[in-house]
């Protein structure tokens, strides 16, 4: 009786550890994105923290495309030719904002180049 026990718990539970990892690692993919996408009705919430009908609908639609199996960036892109840009809560950054992105980087950069130039010539 022992080793049949034995036997048993040596296939099944790796098994179940598997499906556990599985399940976490997909609720944990589900979370991320509910937390990225905006609410589209209220834009100053996330998907998780929004109690809207269409934030339900849409998390439901989430957890739908999760267990057909697509991945992250598929799931993004198809909310985003349906929603359009403002699903997300971090735009994306492309040619037509990366002005916005880069401009206090590019600013830091001219006022340390001034203050390092004035200091030389004030010597």
């Amino acid at each position: 009786m022992k080793n049949n026990w034995k036997r048993i718990s040596s296939c099944w539970l790796p098994a179940l550890i598997m499906v556990m990892l599985f399940v976490c690692a997909r609720s944990a993919d589900e979370y991320d994105l509910f937390r990225e996408l905006r609410c589209p009705v209220c834009p100053s919430q996330s998907l998780l923290e929004s109690q809207a009908p269409e934030s339900i609908q849409l998390r439901e639609t989430v957890r739908t495309m999760l267990a057909a199996g697509l991945n992250r960036d598929e799931i993004r892109g198809k909310l985003g030719t349906l929603y359009g840009p403002d699903i997300f809560r971090t735009p994306p950054i492309n040619w037509g904002n990366s002005l916005l992105w880069g401009a206090p980087y590019g600013l830091l950069c001219i006022a340390v180049a001034r203050q390092i130039y004035q200091h030389q010539h004030n010597k």
